[in-house]
């Protein structure tokens, strides 16, 4: 799932923002047998990889759209306060 992050940069009284991909667990398949099993294991495959391209996305996206808003003069050094 994407995340965001703000950190404030006090030499330009900026926020900066930053995103990345937390990692949400999966519910285990429990007391499953024969081909209904396999069948829900592949799906649950299926669902997860397409998040993760949908999220990573989504991410790469918003990451860019962050870059593109920082001021120009301000330097890349961030300080660790919110």
């Amino acid at each position: 799932m994407p995340r965001t992050t703000e950190v404030y940069n006090t030499d330009c009284k900026y926020i900066a923002k930053q995103s990345e991909l937390k990692p949400v667990y999966v519910a285990a398949l429990g007391g499953c047998k024969d081909e209904q099993c396999a069948g829900l294991l592949v799906f649950a495959g299926a669902a997860t990889a397409i998040s993760a391209v949908i999220s990573g996305s989504i991410v790469m996206v918003e990451n860019i759209v962050y870059w593109l808003e920082k001021p120009e003069d301000c330097d890349e050094a961030i300080s660790d306060s919110k």
